[in-house]
């Protein structure tokens, strides 16, 4: 590549180089800057368009890192074109594509993390986050709950399942409202709900893992049906870690 640059005067690539890197970095502050705060004019009715500050969109746009993409591109050029001929200044574009991902990838990559900290970007707010997902797990349970009151009128289920199906429903909601408070204890040092819940259902878990592996042992149970029943309780354990 770089014995392809003799014909090239130096100054001519340095500027070249130059020209396309500041035009990389540059550009993508061009359009993040009224991307941030255009999203805000086109949907009035949402308050957490726009960014909170001037340092949010900063940031995203010295994020424009190129890498592999930029230089699998640049070396699926041709050699030559239809006519036989050399592809005219390939490798002065293969150079001009390592310059800019030595700018972007190493150069903007190695100071975000400075640049992050000399703007006191603040992180997220749990506070907050916790508040939009305990108010959107209600809206989703209480769609869930209207569907399934739909079905029952239509048709006809086992006793029990439509009560569980509206526990399961409830308990999600009631658990995202508790971790709006403290995360595992409720009022008087007792735990909430959800985190009794999961703790004791964990434990009954336990002890039916303990009797598959026993019957296993014995050789009651055949082993391949000990490990369909094994992951029907390794995905109900992953739920609740979950919630």
């Amino acid at each position: 590549m770089l014995a392809g640059l003799r014909g090239y005067d130096p100054a001519v690539v340095v500027v070249a180089a130059l020209a396309v890197a500041g035009a990389v970095v540059g550009v993508r502050f061009v359009w993040m800057f009224p991307v941030a705060y255009g999203t805000r004019l086109l949907a009035r009715s949402r308050e957490d368009t726009a960014p909170r500050s001037w340092r949010e969109p900063l940031v995203v746009s010295w994020a424009g890192m190129r890498g592999v993409v930029s230089l699998a591109a640049a070396f699926a050029l041709p050699l030559t074109v239809r006519s036989g001929a050399p592809f005219p200044q390939r490798d002065l574009l293969l150079f001009l594509t390592f310059v800019i991902i030595g700018v972007t990838l190493v150069g903007q990559g190695v100071t975000m993390p400075a640049l992050i900290r000399r703007l006191a970007i603040p992180g997220p707010d749990p506070t907050t986050d916790a508040l939009q997902e305990a108010s959107a797990q209600q809206q989703a349970a209480s769609a869930a709950l209207e569907r399934l009151e739909a079905l029952l009128r239509s048709e006809r289920v086992p006793p029990g399942v439509a009560e569980q199906l509206r526990q399961r429903a409830e308990g999600r909601t009631l658990a995202a409202w508790e971790r709006l408070g403290s995360p595992s204890t409720g009022a008087e040092g007792f735990p909430t709900p959800s985190a009794a819940y999961r703790r004791l259902r964990r434990e009954m878990l336990a002890a039916e893992r303990e009797v598959l592996v026993r019957l296993r042992d014995n050789g009651r149970l055949d082993e391949e049906v000990q490990r369909r029943i094994q992951w029907e309780l390794d995905l109900e354990e992953a739920t609740l870690l979950r919630e």
